[in-house]
């Protein structure tokens, strides 16, 4: 990171002040803290001793750019890394694609300011953290629902438990049941070595399919040839088997989001890398009803990530919030809240109704959102 001002630790309290004291009207993006009197005299005077304002309450004229560009910023990327407990996050605010970026580390008592957003020093640490390089690519398996990513991420990591055990000497066969898959889904202890708590901690809800949803699941991956049938489970076929050689270490865990202002709502999207063995990397995007896996070269990765850090109008983004799901102060309402969790109005009334939706097989309800029936898996129209 650029060097060229003070690093200066500025805590998550503070954010909700700096429009006030910069003079200006702050971005949607910046982070919605209550504003009093007795809280701003409290910030003011923390600000004071930290050295951003000067004694007569005024922002220093060195950190004054910086400052403003997090508060009008009309584009945003948070870049997370995880590497064996090791946690490293930034932050890099735009106000539009001429102006000079500014970031923000995560520090042990707030956010630490980088005066100017060097990308090009973003990318080195990239490099740094996860090694770079070419190798044969892992084969896509293209775009699925969510319910059918996590029953693939768990069958993912069951096969890759027994393939290490196979390792030690074991001649346990990689075979694994619909119980065994549910079961394995189920878990909320899952550590980080498991892919699918990597795709479960993209998903802003927990999915855990039931018993015909895993089924219908392993029959589309039968299908691809991923698995085959054996008895009451089923087997790992070579495609499947080669992905989870590559993945029986697991290195590092990369999160990008990335989020900008549209008019008056935010969009937002988000993709993450997993790392394992020395260059080999599987890229994970997440849309609003799709999660994708794919193979990706560390050349890739580097080009990927030059593109959200250096011009975020070239990320790509799922849907967007639209007018309607906003609140009057300008925050978008949570999926299914009948109050704004920024300011506690009320959602205006008809905005959580939805027209009721009956399966089709069972006749069950449908619950919002849901792409299959809970009763008997039976896929909506």
């Amino acid at each position: 990171m650029n060097q060229s001002n003070h690093e200066i630790t500025l805590k998550p309290q503070w954010f909700a002040h700096l429009p006030s004291l910069l003079g200006i009207n702050g971005s949607p993006l910046l982070p919605a803290f209550d504003i009093d009197q007795i809280s701003a005299t409290v910030a003011i005077r923390e600000m004071q001793q930290a050295g951003i304002l000067e004694a007569g309450g005024k922002v220093k004229a060195a950190l004054a750019k910086p400052l403003q560009t997090i508060a009008q910023a009309k584009a945003c990327c948070r870049l997370k890394m995880l590497c064996e407990g090791d946690l490293i996050e930034y932050q890099v605010f735009w106000i539009d694609k001429t102006s000079e970026p500014a970031a923000l580390k995560r520090g042990e008592d707030g956010f630490v300011l980088s005066a100017t957003a060097d990308s090009h020093s973003l990318l080195e640490l990239v490099a740094e953290y996860t090694g770079i390089g070419t190798f044969a690519v892992i084969p896509p398996l293209g775009a699925m629902s969510k319910a059918e990513a996590v029953v693939f991420a768990g069958c993912h990591d069951l096969i890759r438990k027994t393939m290490f055990l196979s390792m030690g000497g074991s001649a346990t066969e990689s075979a694994f049941t619909i119980e065994q898959l549910q079961q394995h889904i189920s878990q909320s202890n899952l550590g980080s070595s498991s892919l699918c708590w990597a795709i479960q901690a993209l998903l802003p809800e927990p999915v855990t399919p039931d018993q015909n949803q895993i089924q219908q699941a392993l029959r589309l991956f039968e299908n691809k040839g991923y698995i085959s049938a054996s008895g009451a489970g089923y087997v790992a076929e070579e495609g499947l088997l080669f992905l989870c050689r590559r993945m029986l270490l697991f290195n590092s865990l990369i999160k990008v989001d990335a989020m900008r202002v549209a008019g008056s709502s935010i969009e937002a999207a988000s993709f993450t890398s997993i790392q394992c063995g020395l260059r080999d990397n599987v890229l994970i995007e997440v849309t609003d009803d799709k999660v994708s896996f794919n193979g990706l070269s560390g050349q890739q990765l580097m080009l990927t990530l030059q593109k959200f850090l250096t011009d975020p109008e070239t990320v790509k983004i799922g849907k967007t919030q639209t007018s309607e799901e906003l609140c009057e102060c300008g925050k978008p309402f949570a999926a299914d809240a009948k109050f704004c969790k920024f300011c506690g109005k009320p959602r205006p009334a008809g905005e959580t109704e939805e027209t009721p939706r009956f399966c089709s097989k069972c006749g069950a309800a449908l619950k919002p959102g849901k792409t299959f029936c809970t009763k008997c898996g039976n896929k909506a129209v």
